[in-house]
Order: structure tokens, then sequence, then C-alpha cells
């Protein structure tokens, strides 16, 4: 898998001189963690949301409100920036991506394609993307039927199930405003079309089928 197949296009940015109290409202109106700094389309620094909250004046500033406005609008994103950049290409693995990450320990990485910021891809890019190859890797999850407990049921279930691999517990559920009591079987998504067939033959359909 490739960075391009994860990373977020055309990232918000921002620029060397915008001021700290633009950038903080951007962080907050898009709900990110990271913004580009660009010259043109080139990126020339980053800074986070960290970095605006380290720089925020303490609460305990003895400092006036129209003082403070003041200050904030004359300080430019420039001087709070990381001005080294690590960047990965369209074409950089997502596996090289995620080493970068970790071995810098960083949040987002910029992506660049013709030394032109395009997208960027970010810590939760690559988790993200990790727990969907995982579960593809495993299969769909366990599925749960409920059966009336009813005489008979259990046995019905036991002789359905066999050596398959699954659990079967006493439960309850809401049914036409009742509570009922069922048995509910928690087995692989392959096995459930199969049991739930044989326990209706047998006169004990799943009450969620």
């Amino acid at each position: 898998m490739l960075v391009q197949e994860r990373m977020k296009r055309d990232p918000v940015t921002v620029k060397r001189a915008d001021s700290f109290r633009s950038a903080l409202r951007l962080i907050r109106k898009e709900a990110i963690r990271h913004l580009p700094v660009v010259e043109g389309k080139k990126v020339v620094g980053i800074v986070t949301d960290r970095d605006l909250r380290q720089t925020a004046p303490s609460p305990a500033t003895t400092l006036e409100a129209h003082e403070l406005n003041f200050l904030l609008e004359r300080l430019e994103v420039q001087a709070i920036m990381t001005k080294k950049v690590l960047t990965v290409t369209p074409e950089t693995p997502l596996l090289d991506a995620a080493r970068l990450l970790l071995a810098h320990k960083i949040g987002c990485l910029p992506v660049v394609k013709s030394d032109e910021l395009i997208g960027i891809i970010t810590h939760g890019d690559v988790l993200r993307a990790l727990v969907e190859m995982q579960e593809r890797f495993e299969g769909p999850g366990p599925v749960e039927l409920a059966v009336e407990d009813r005489p008979g049921a259990l046995e019905a279930i036991a002789t359905e199930v066999g050596t398959r691999p699954a659990t079967v517990v006493s439960g309850t559920m809401f049914r036409k405003g009742e509570r009922c009591p069922v048995l509910l079987i928690r087995v692989s998504a392959p096995e459930a079309a199969e049991i739930r067939g044989g326990l209706t033959t047998a006169g004990h359909p799943p009450l969620n089928a």
C-alpha cells in the first residue's frame, strides 16, 4: 500500500506571515492537528496544535486582554513553526511512512510531488489503514444469533453447532415489548448461515435472522 492511497489531499495550510490567532482559528475550525506552512506550494515548515498550545499565554499572565490580542495578532507563524520538515512522496510505501513517524516521534508527514505540497498523512491515517488491513486478513467478525430459550432449543443448537467453534450463552432480548429469554450463539460469519438454516428447519429459527 502506498501513501497516496491513504493521504488527505489538498490539506489546509498557512503562510509564514500568518498570525498565531489565525492559525489557532484554523486548527479549531477544521478540527485538525497539523498545519503545513507553505511558500507558494512549497513546504517551508509545519505548526501543530501542540505548538500553539505551548505558545499561548498562561492564564496567570498579568497582561490586559487588549494587550494579549495585540501581541497574538503580531506573533507570526514563522516564529513558532518547525522549520525542518520530513516529507514523503505519493509513491512512498505506507510502511516506510509509518517507520518515519515512529522513528522521529512526529504526528504527520506532508506529501510532496515535484517539490509541491499535494497532501498530508497522519499517525491516525496509518493506524486506520493498519486496522483495516488486519480486519481484511482476519475476515468478518463473529455473528450473534438469538434463539428463543424454550424446550428443545439447546439440543437443536448443539446439533447444528456440532464441532464448529462457537459460544452459547443465556441472555434476554425485548420482543414485542416484552423481555424474552434467549440463547445467544456467537459464531464466525461463514458458519452463521448454515447454522441459521439448520435451526430454522428444526423449528427454532433465530429471532434476529
